[in-house]
């Protein structure tokens, strides 16, 4: 039964969307089509793969010039295999041609939009307004599952000062006392002070749902086990934008007494995937993308690069998108028992990957999230391959550090890499953030596709 005051929250949204003429019309559609059996949705898939082709092929130059350079027809597209003979999408077509690879024609109610830039400069792309209003009913329905709701207090852990408005409109303000109740809170810059203030924010919040980087939430965990405190309002936490490793998650979930939930999006296609209750691997958001995983023989146990085709978009279609990011499907049901086929936690993305010598690919994750389990000697360190044979370790002293902490990080480095490779280090004060509060654990200068 709904309360009080989640009837107030909804009355007042939809009070501000009949304003706003967006009453969204796809909220119970996304709800019901999430839940739906393996045959309907791999049907449902199909449908809207074909109709997405068929729009692009006839409205955009780029698609186009595909079709006509493979010598395929929309019309050959009759399976979800067939979808895999089309060639890539990536960041570089948007970059350089992206009016070719929009479609022509009637752009009201579009909105232009840029990628994120967290390993290189943001790309433009646009967005029709049944996508946008899809992608907002997905987000709505996906973070119920993580126990959040409409008009719950939520706190924001999450990108840079520059990042939020210093003078909010007036409806901003009204929003944000109706319905929304959100506190930001920036993720960089970080310290002791600056997390002994965001607690006392927090207290006096009182948020039920905080959506967060898992560096930054692991570094907020990190004070507050330290100064023996917790925050016994808050019911549910979801981390996105970094990999979560497990040494972050286990310490997360200990201090704060639940599960976090995990999942992976990006500003151009919206939520991906996402884990449910039961935390094995993250579902796929397949009534309105479609994932494959690209295989590369290099990678380990079968890992692949993350490719993904929006099922809504037809302003600028994202088919067969690169998206930079690594993973590898999970087989078999969930014992939830929705039908959504899953995928791994990202394992990093392609500009962090590890090339040896020998031809062997190391997604950068699975050195930052493993070499240290004790964060007493070394407390932060990031990884930089400047060739195949050499690395720059940067790291960060940490209270019980002493002569043997390098060569412990070394050995365990060399395990993990298997190869003989010079390590070369470099003390820091800290390791600094993206500009979008984000940690580069791992960073490749050299070429890896």
């Amino acid at each position: 039964m709904f309360s009080l005051a989640h009837r107030s929250s909804s009355f007042f949204k939809y009070l501000f969307d009949l304003k706003d003429g967006q009453l969204n019309p796809y909220m119970q559609v996304s709800e019901d089509e999430l839940c739906f059996d393996r045959k309907y949705l791999e049907q449902l898939n199909f449908e809207r793969i074909q109709s997405i082709v068929q729009h692009a092929a006839l409205k955009s130059i780029h698609y186009k010039n595909i079709f006509a350079d493979y010598g395929v027809t929309s019309s050959e597209i009759k399976t979800l295999d067939d979808v895999k003979r089309l060639p890539l999408l990536t960041r570089d077509h948007l970059k350089n041609d992206l009016e070719l690879v929009t479609i022509t024609g009637d752009r009201s109610g579009w909105v232009k939009s840029a990628t994120g830039g967290t390993t290189s400069s943001p790309v433009s792309y646009y967005r029709d307004q049944p996508s946008s209003l899809r992608r907002a009913a997905d987000t709505s329905v996906i973070d119920s599952w993580f126990g959040r709701r409409l008009g719950d207090r939520v706190a924001y852990l999450w990108g840079a000062a520059q990042d939020f408005s210093d003078k909010p409109t007036i409806g901003m303000r009204l929003r944000n006392m109706t319905y929304q109740k959100v506190l930001m809170l920036p993720s960089i810059p970080l310290d002791r002070n600056i997390l002994r203030h965001y607690v006392e924010r927090l207290d006096q919040w009182r948020p039920s749902f905080l959506q967060s980087y898992p560096t930054p939430l692991y570094e907020l965990c990190l004070y507050l086990k330290a100064v023996g405190k917790r925050l016994p309002y808050l019911n549910n936490v979801a981390v996105t934008a970094e990999p979560l490793h497990s040494y972050q998650r286990d310490l997360i979930e200990e201090v704060l007494g639940f599960k976090v939930f995990n999942w992976y999006g990006s500003r151009e296609l919206g939520r991906v995937a996402f884990e449910c209750e039961c935390h094995d691997g993250l579902h796929s958001n397949e009534p309105s993308k479609f994932v494959e995983i690209e295989p590369d023989p290099a990678l380990p146990d079968g890992y692949g690069y993350l490719v993904i085709t929006d099922l809504w978009n037809k302003a600028t279609p994202f088919i067969r998108y690169m998206t930079g990011d690594i993973a590898k499907k999970v087989d078999g049901p969930c014992k939830c028992g929705r039908a959504l086929s899953r995928i791994t936690a990202i394992e990093g993305r392609v500009a962090d990957l590890i090339i040896l010598s020998d031809g062997r690919k190391i997604p950068g994750v699975a050195l930052s999230g493993r070499i240290i389990k004790d964060f007493s000697e070394i407390t932060e360190y990031q990884i930089i391959q400047k060739t195949c044979d050499v690395f720059l370790i940067r790291f960060v002293k940490g209270p019980e550090f002493n002569n043997d902490s390098l060569t412990k990080f070394e050995s365990s480095f060399s395990s993990f890499v298997d190869a003989n490779v010079d390590l070369l280090f470099e003390e820091c004060s800290s390791i600094e953030r993206s500009l979008s509060g984000k940690m580069r654990t791992v960073i490749s200068e050299v070429g890896n596709i």
